[in-house]
């Protein structure tokens, strides 16, 4: 029976990774349930089940969202966001963007930033991309951190 999934799987009619449940949630067929779990983003799933129609991911220990770990649900409705200590740098523009892109962004209004201490408790779904590219930081080949739209006169050093 394996080999089967694994022939499957190469000719591309079967997914090589499969979606998980995360050892300490519990899922059904249309709902994962995280909350209250300490998950940080190394411990969230590579993928979710398309048919995810609402997440729990609500009071947790998120910084940021693996990018393209919510774009292929088209089933989802909701994903409860809050209570996590998002971090608003670099790796929150993607969850940024989905956010914006949800229908009712009236529903993240409390998926706020933990820090910088300058954008804490800013609503990220309606925060400016340049907001956050201005915390960005990028490392040169030569070892010094030269700030994206900061220190360096505003231009981006590499």
């Amino acid at each position: 029976m394996s080999c089967w999934i694994l022939f499957l799987s190469l000719l591309g009619f079967l997914p090589l990774v499969m979606p998980t449940c995360p050892a300490s949630c519990q899922c059904s067929t249309n709902i994962v349930n995280c909350m209250s779990k300490e998950l940080t983003e190394s411990s969230l799933p590579v993928s979710f089940s398309p048919s995810t129609q609402m997440i729990y991911l609500n009071n947790n220990q998120l910084t940021s969202i693996p990018s393209g770990l919510l774009d292929n649900l088209q089933s989802l409705q909701v994903a409860y966001l809050w209570g996590n200590p998002w971090e608003c740098d670099c790796n929150i523009l993607y969850l940024r963007s989905w956010l914006q892109w949800q229908q009712n962004r009236t529903l993240y209004r409390n998926v706020v930033c933990a820090s910088p201490e300058h954008l804490r408790g800013r609503i990220i779904a309606y925060m400016s991309e340049d907001e956050l590219i201005s915390t960005c930081q990028l490392i040169g080949c030569w070892g010094g951190v030269w700030g994206v739209a900061g220190s360096q006169g505003g231009n981006m050093h590499i």
